[in-house]
This record gives C-alpha cells, sequence and structure tokens, in this order.
C-alpha cells in the first residue's frame, strides 16, 4: 500500500510539473498572414492577440517566398503610417520582458532600405517615456545592425542585416541580456541590454515605432512573425529559419536534403580549402580534411536523393557517381581557366 501511495504521489507530482513547465512556455503570437488579406490572425495555439492592419498595410502574394507576407510601405511618418497593431490590452501583461522574464522573437523579413534610420520590426510602448521596447534593423555602413532597445541598447553588430532579400531573424530576451540569430545561425550573445521592461500602458506594434510626434516605420514585406514568453534554444531557431543542425552527408545547404543545390556547392568550391584555411562544411568539405576534393563528391554521391520527397531520386549508381566526378572535375577545370 506504501508503495502504491508513493507511486501516485510521484506520478501527481511529475504531471504538476509537466503543467506548470508546458504553461510557462507559450508561443503567444504566430502571424503567418495567410489567407485573409484584409486582417491578421493569431494562430497560436492558445489564439486571441489577432493583428489590425493600420494604413497602408496589406497582405500580398510573395512568389519568392511562395505564401502570403505582410507589406509595408514604410513612408508615412505619421499616425496612419503602414503597421500591424495588437489591441489587447492583456498582451501587454503577458509578455513579460523583466529581469525575471524570457521572450523570443522571430521572423522573416525583406528590408528594401539601407538608409531608413530605423526599420522598426515590433516595438512596445514609446520611445521618449519608460518604459519601452524595440526590435529594429539599424542602418549601418555595414549593411544593417539588429538592435533590441529599452531601456538600454543592445547591439547585433554591424553588417548583419542585409537589404533586398529574404533573411529570417530571431531575439531572446533573458534577464537583462539578448541574443541575436540571423538565418538561425547565433550572431552575438549574452549582449547587456540595460536592465529590464515593464509592461508599457501604450500599443504592441509589428513595423512600427513610436517616436515623439513622428515613427520608424519599416519598409519591405514580413512573414512568419512569432512571439514566445520563453527563450527558444538554438536548435529551435534554426528549425524557424529552415537550417538543419545536424546535416546528413553532402548536405552542403542544410536543408535536410542532399540534391542539385548540394552539387552546384560542391562544384563551386572545388579545389578550395587550405591548412591553414580549410574549407567548412557549407562550402562542400564533408570528410573533415582541409579541402573540396573526390572524397566530398563520394560522399554526396553515396547520400544523393535523401531527403527529397521523389521517387526519382535514388541513390546513385557507381556509373552516375562517375558521371558526377567527370562532371565536377569538368566545372573545376573551367573555373581554373578563368
Amino acid at each position: 500500500m506504501r508503495v502504491l501511495l508513493e507511486t501516485l504521489a510521484f506520478l501527481l507530482v511529475a504531471g504538476l510539473c509537466l503543467a506548470v513547465s508546458s504553461a510557462q512556455a507559450v508561443m503567444l503570437v504566430h502571424y503567418p498572414f495567410d489567407g485573409d488579406t484584409t486582417s491578421v490572425t493569431n494562430v497560436a495555439p492558445g489564439g486571441g492577440f489577432d493583428g489590425t492592419l493600420v494604413g497602408t498595410a496589406q497582405v500580398v502574394y510573395d512568389a519568392e517566398r511562395d505564401s502570403d507576407v505582410l507589406e509595408l510601405d514604410g513612408v508615412d511618418l505619421d499616425e496612419t503610417s503602414s503597421s500591424v497593431t495588437i489591441t489587447e490590452e492583456e498582451f501587454l501583461y503577458e509578455l513579460d520582458l523583466s529581469v525575471t522574464g524570457e521572450a523570443t522573437f522571430a521572423a522573416w523579413i525583406y528590408r528594401e532600405r539601407l538608409g531608413a534610420p530605423h526599420s522598426c520590426i515590433f516595438s512596445q510602448g514609446h520611445w521618449t517615456g519608460a518604459p519601452y521596447f524595440g526590435l529594429f534593423p539599424e542602418y549601418t555602413e555595414g549593411g544593417g545592425d539588429l538592435v533590441a532597445a529599452g531601456p538600454g541598447i543592445a547591439h547585433s553588430g554591424a553588417g548583419t542585416i542585409p537589404v533586398n532579400e529574404w533573411i529570417h531573424v530571431a531575439t531572446t530576451m533573458y534577464s537583462t541580456y539578448a541574443a541575436f540569430y540571423v538565418n538561425g545561425e547565433e550572431v552575438a550573445v549574452d549582449v547587456d541590454r540595460g536592465g529590464a521592461v515593464m509592461a508599457p500602458e501604450e500599443l504592441s506594434i509589428v513595423g512600427m515605432e513610436q517616436y515623439s510626434t513622428g515613427r520608424w516605420v519599416f519598409d519591405g514585406h514580413m512573414d512568419d512573425f512569432r512571439i514566445y514568453d520563453h527563450v527558444l534554444t538554438e536548435e529551435e531557431i534554426a528549425d524557424l529559419a529552415g537550417v538543419v543542425v545536424n546535416p546528413p552527408p553532402g548536405d552542403a545547404t542544410r536543408d535536410g536534403k542532399v540534391d542539385d543545390a548540394d552539387a552546384v556547392v560542391l562544384a563551386t568550391n572545388w579545389g578550395d580549402g587550405t591548412e591553414l584555411d580549410p574549407a567548412t562544411w557549407d562550402e562542400g568539405n564533408f570528410d573533415g580534411d582541409w579541402i573540396v576534393g573526390p572524397m566530398d563528391a563520394a560522399i554526396m554521391a553515396a547520400n544523393w536523393g535523401h531527403g527529397v520527397e521523389s521517387e526519382g531520386a535514388p541513390i546513385p549508381e557507381p556509373s552516375v557517381l562517375l558521371l558526377l566526378l567527370a562532371g565536377l572535375a569538368s566545372i573545376a577545370a573551367v573555373r581554373r581557366t578563368r
């Protein structure tokens, strides 16, 4: 009887721990910007916190993403600037950016102007009065610097945010620190953000920063915007960015597949690498030596078709391997003659 009671008590405690853990780890907002082009629906499990399109903000189809995305013009610096507002007051208190709170912000962005001073991704509160929080790519000569502000300012580093291309950005907030990720890779960690941010009394806005009588707005497109009330792991952020942390042998592009895109990478970097400056996995060096060569091609050929959802992508026969090696050698010869 005693053993039974102890077992039941253990199961009860374990269940409570799991429930608490589940309650603490929540995705607050997920805007995929799919379907309805007149509003923004939050598809996070808890629901609520839908967004309202303001000004010229609209949902449009993007061929490169092959999905609907949010389009922001980033021109009008006034109350009608294009943005998405989260009008539910409860959200201000669900997102805890105090020293005891945590958060993760993540989105795909396509920034169209380098010269825009602050192309705001998300803001909460007013810049000129505490409390305030803002996340935005800031103009730098190197191409862009992801910034988390409030009350201090944390920088990801110059040149980490390009323009005119889709990239995935993520920022985690913990204690008084921030970490930044671009395309699933960590670019800065344990950056002091200067203190905590308590719940402000103003709107939470996607695509616009509240500054004095004007606005700092985002010029471009966004997709798959997410806010979590906890810090995601590096693996989880990489997954959001579509990056495979532990790719199969031969997968240079880290997309979980060994296909033509990987062969292009291998051919482009054929013969590259020195003992002092070895080639990387992403350049086609799969065998761990310092040069991209025949052994790497053999590894790719042996795993050809891995992860490809098609009956027409089997593992190559030896003859196909020979053709692949011959093709790579030909491409390399052409490169060397240029």
